[in-house]
């Protein structure tokens, strides 16, 4: 926690740079699940990340740290058995990443609770209250890793979507990155 925080605190200051590389998305979401089995025990995780995702250009670290705190939020904030879905789609010009559950949700006009007190453009950064990117309120965040929305899940409950900016990889191959089988044969869509 104190780790956390100390990176937060740099990443607010500007001191830290962002280190962007080349990632797949299914590698850093099974490295946030494989992270929090303890946490997630008594729920459903159901993944739907297509095979013919993109590549995207993001922090790997910090987006992992994301995922982990939405995931934890979701298993923290609904009651055992909840379902919490993974799901993501390549759009012309962004990856969309959404983490939904069917818990309770947010309690209306909250929605931006978990985003409050930290100026527009700064990364995202653990606040207090049901969401963990904190940013601009009204339930929405722009920042250098792309944009995040807390809004009601369909059907009841709460969802957290990501739309991580995309553009062409360069032409040859990324030596930064380097795909782990085993993170991604764990965690491909529909795995638990």
């Amino acid at each position: 926690m104190l780790e956390n925080l100390l990176e937060m605190a740099r990443l607010s200051a500007g001191a830290t740079r962002l280190s962007l590389r080349w990632n797949a998305l299914e590698e850093t979401v099974g490295t946030a699940l494989a992270s929090l089995q303890g946490a997630l025990a008594a729920h459903t995780v159901e993944t739907d990340l297509p095979a013919d995702l993109p590549l995207v250009e993001y922090d790997a670290l910090l987006m992992e740290r994301v995922f982990g705190n939405l995931i934890e939020n979701a298993a923290k904030y609904t009651p055992p058995g909840s379902r919490i879905r993974i799901q993501a789609r390549a759009e012309p010009h962004q990856l969309t990443v959404q983490v939904c559950d069917n818990g309770p949700g947010l309690p209306p006009g909250r929605e931006q609770a978990g985003f409050r007190g930290i100026r527009a453009g700064q990364p995202g950064r653990r606040a207090s209250g049901r969401g963990s990117w904190a940013g601009a309120g009204a339930g929405h965040h722009a920042g250098p890793q792309g944009t995040l929305i807390a809004e009601p899940a369909p059907g009841g409950g709460a969802c957290f979507r990501m739309a991580l900016p995309r553009r062409d990889p360069p032409d040859g191959p990324d030596e930064a990155w380097v795909p782990d089988p085993a993170v991604v044969s764990g965690h491909e869509a529909g795995s638990a």
